[in-house]
């Protein structure tokens, strides 16, 4: 996941900022590595149509990272630190020199309140507790877009309105829950 405040105009001082979780870099199936422009998904000999649609996920990621990652502030999380420094440590020093340089927000008791609400509510199970907490991170920090490939329990039509009504409701605006596809420039 990535947050994102997008760069509008300098004279505007409106900025989009983003948040980028790497949560499914460290899913010990996959195999990451990264390239000097973002990650590289190097392959899951279990299921080779997943392969293709991760394929799929990691080429749009890349495209945006090229084309799209200027036009905004880039945020991570300690969350998404701990995350990228998982699996194969050869690929979670890439990871790691990817995220290099891109703040990092902390992750506070207000974001972790906002995680615990989303979870104990039922909107998110537990096992999804983690992305509650990048949902709280980015919220509780007025992060635009949180950007993430996690269609199920994050960037979907059912749960947006669910996510940001629960988020206002404890007194905070939720970020636009996308995939990086959707924040391409047409």
């Amino acid at each position: 996941m990535l947050a994102v405040r997008e760069i509008k105009q300098r004279t505007e001082g409106s900025v989009a900022r983003a948040f980028w979780g790497r949560r499914e870099w460290a899913r010990p199936s996959h195999r990451w590595g990264a390239t000097g422009s973002g990650p590289v998904h190097l392959g899951n000999a279990r299921d080779p149509l997943r392969d293709l649609i991760v394929a799929a996920h990691q080429q749009l990621t890349l495209d945006w990272w090229q084309t799209r990652r200027a036009a905004f502030e880039l945020y991570v999380s300690e969350l998404v630190l701990q995350e990228s420094r998982l699996g194969d440590a050869d690929f979670a020093g890439r990871r790691l020199s990817q995220l290099a340089g891109i703040p990092s927000l902390a992750v506070t008791p207000e974001a972790q309140s906002l995680a615990n609400a989303l979870v104990t509510s039922g909107l998110l199970p537990a096992k999804a507790s983690a992305d509650a907490l990048h949902i709280g991170i980015a919220a509780t920090n007025g992060v635009d877009y949180l950007l993430t490939w996690n269609i199920r329990h994050l960037a979907n039509a059912s749960m947006r309105r669910r996510i940001e009504d629960a988020c206002r409701s404890d007194g905070f605006e939720a970020p636009v829950l996308c995939t990086p596809e959707e924040l391409m420039e047409v």
